[in-house]
């Protein structure tokens, strides 16, 4: 759609561009990749007007501080796949857990009593 100006899903050329920007506590259409909102990388939408569908694009030049920032998630890693194992749950996360059943069934059975 950014190349050709056509919609990719109904052929339209009415193709608008909404500039990517960063304002203050870095709301706005950007990547932050540092702890200041200059170190924004700002992702500019193209969207349809006939049917809604829109891309995001960010500059070429920009993906080279995305992927040497701490936010980028290698490819080998666990995180990066939707499909990855989920992390077993802590004992003590579960021992909490069922406490605080048992704490609130109580709970519950007194004020029946009652």
């Amino acid at each position: 759609m950014k190349r050709t100006q056509i919609c990719p899903k109904c052929q339209s050329s009415d193709i608008i561009k909404i500039q990517g920007n960063c304002g203050a506590y870095g709301i706005g259409n950007n990547i932050p990749t540092g702890k200041t909102i200059a170190s924004a990388v700002l992702v500019n939408r193209y969207l349809c007007c006939s049917c809604g569908y829109s891309e995001e694009w960010i500059n070429k030049g920009d993906i080279k501080r995305i992927v040497n920032s701490k936010i980028c998630v290698p490819k080998n890693s666990m995180e990066f796949s939707d499909d990855k194992e989920k992390r077993p749950v802590s004992p003590l996360i579960i021992i909490i857990y069922f406490s605080l059943i048992i704490v609130a069934m109580c709970y519950l059975l007194f004020a029946l009593t009652k």
